[in-house]
């Protein structure tokens, strides 16, 4: 099986750490629970393959998968270098967006959000 790398954009990175510190105003706990379900679900979209809905009509290759009210938006791009020989490996594109209007943006990710990175990474590493 070819191995899959997923790459999270950083449009979906600073996508996340807006919704986690709109919702960390209210509740700190709901927001890391939200983050680490969200980068669960890109990992699920990653390990199943080519999930999701296409959506060729707004950009060819485009696909769809919804997590709660969030839209996750991803491609899948088949062609990578690795160490000067080419291989064919799976590499999932990422962008959030929310399926109702959003918060106003706020580019900071605060130590609210390192924390809950580090207790996915943490989660990751034990096998979780």
């Amino acid at each position: 099986m070819t191995p899959k790398v997923l790459n999270v954009t950083g449009p979906a990175k600073r996508d996340v750490a807006d919704i986690h510190h709109h919702i960390a105003q209210h509740d700190t706990t709901a927001a890391d629970r939200l983050v680490l379900s969200l980068y669960a679900h890109f990992d699920r979209i990653a390990a199943t393959g080519h999930s999701g809905v296409p959506r060729d009509n707004i950009r060819p290759g485009l696909r769809l998968a919804t997590h709660g009210r969030y839209n996750i938006y991803f491609r899948v791009a088949t062609c990578c270098s690795c160490r000067g020989l080419r291989r064919w490996k799976p590499t999932w594109c990422l962008r959030l967006t929310q399926s109702r209007p959003r918060p106003e943006p706020c580019r900071r990710a605060g130590r609210g959000l390192q924390a809950c990175f580090d207790k996915l990474s943490t989660g990751l590493q034990a096998g979780k």
